[in-house]
């Protein structure tokens, strides 16, 4: 789904505190705790958003690492890149690498999904879809099922038109 949001800045944390002031949810220390990286997230999806390279295309030539466990030379060579561009403020690698994600995991009922609706509703981009990780797991292998058939009669890499499709959606 796609929402339309005005352009509040407003931390998950502190929108989560204002729903426990106001008692819609009750306080819990682990949620509390998992905050802070939501927080991160938050900021790093809003510096990316708001910097000039957001809109730098994706590169990628960069290869899969082998099953056991080797880095591709395409990598070293942009690890090293990276290191001597430092210095002069540059990075080697694509504006999005700096977005860590955050993983949740813990019980049922525990406020993971609760948390990362929070997260959406605060982050003001006006293009935006939430879709739960099953959902999301679904529709990828719906996609590349997809592709495979379609390989049939075309050529490409099947993984670079699995993605286009599901950003296109």
């Amino acid at each position: 789904m796609f929402r339309n949001t005005c352009a509040r800045l407003v931390l998950p944390s502190i929108a989560y505190a204002q729903r426990v002031n106001s008692g819609s949810i009750k306080a819990c220390p682990h949620q509390e705790s998992a905050l802070r990286h939501v927080d991160r997230l938050y900021n790093d999806l809003i510096s990316f958003k708001e910097s000039a390279s957001g809109k730098v295309p994706r590169d990628t030539m960069g290869t899969v690492p082998s099953r056991q466990g080797g880095i591709p030379e395409v990598a070293v060579a942009k690890m090293n890149a990276h290191r001597a561009k430092v210095g002069s403020g540059e990075s080697a690698f694509h504006p999005i690498s700096n977005i860590r994600s955050v993983y949740m995991y813990g019980g049922v009922g525990c406020g993971k999904t609760m948390l990362m609706d929070l997260l959406f509703e605060e982050v003001p981009f006006e293009r935006k879809r939430r879709v739960h990780f099953h959902q999301f797991m679904n529709d990828v292998h719906k996609t590349m099922h997809s592709v495979r058939q379609d390989r049939l009669h075309h050529s490409g890499d099947p993984i670079e038109q699995a993605a286009s499709r599901l950003i296109a959606n």
